[in-house]
């Protein structure tokens, strides 16, 4: 291991990285105070984003089964980028950045979780701040990759290439190390519950083309 990656490695178990890299920039552009905290203006996003998503998922029903083609064209183009969005407003939520009542993060993070169709907003908090409050830490840390994961992109842009589309798979596994850390609690519960429920209540109503977009 070089000299250089072993200071770091020193830098990152004396002290948080997110800590020192805030009062470093603040201290070199003070202006970015001002972008600092809640918008709540984050919530009307989160409601338009929403909106959107639903508002295409039954179009869709509307056209049927026969423009699967299109619901996929869709999907690719305009619903992933609606989706991601929607998982940055739940970031948002995660360190209450959008409303001051923690009860009203927790709620906007379940929402924005509606048109993902499986719900993991709330492992996602949990996570989250997990991770920040371990950064670097292999053991609590689920945005560093696992060992296997090292191994088996290597240097290989092709599997590199396929790593980065089959992320959200990998982030999944990674959780699985964390064995000494417990999701399962009441907003969990509560974010399962609506999102199956909403899943429910759209095949319903608006039949399977609805949720296939989705």
């Amino acid at each position: 291991m070089s000299d250089q990656a072993n200071e770091f490695l020193l830098a990152t178990d004396l002290q948080q990285p997110h800590v020192k890299r805030c009062r470093e920039i603040m201290r070199k552009h003070p202006e970015i105070a001002q972008l600092i905290g809640r918008n709540p203006y984050t919530g009307l996003i989160l409601a338009g984003l929403v909106t959107l998503q639903v508002g295409i998922a039954i179009w869709m029903s509307i056209l049927g089964m026969s423009y699967w083609w299109l619901s996929l064209i869709i999907a690719y183009c305009v619903g992933a980028f609606a989706n991601h969005s929607l998982y940055v407003v739940i970031h948002e939520a995660t360190h209450n950045l959008i409303f001051k009542s923690r009860l009203l993060n927790r709620w906007a993070g379940v929402i924005a979780d509606l048109p993902n169709a499986v719900p993991g907003a709330m492992g996602f908090h949990t996570y989250h701040l997990k991770h920040h409050a371990h950064l670097g830490e292999y053991e609590n840390d689920t945005d560093l990759a696992t060992h296997w994961e090292a191994r088996m992109v290597g240097n290989s842009s092709w599997r590199k290439a396929l790593w980065l589309a089959l992320f959200p798979v990998f982030q999944i596994f990674r959780t699985f190390r964390l064995t000494h850390v417990n999701t399962w609690n009441k907003w969990m519960i509560i974010n399962i519950g609506v999102v199956f429920l909403y899943d429910a209540l759209l095949w319903y109503f608006f039949v399977f083309a609805s949720f296939f977009f989705l």
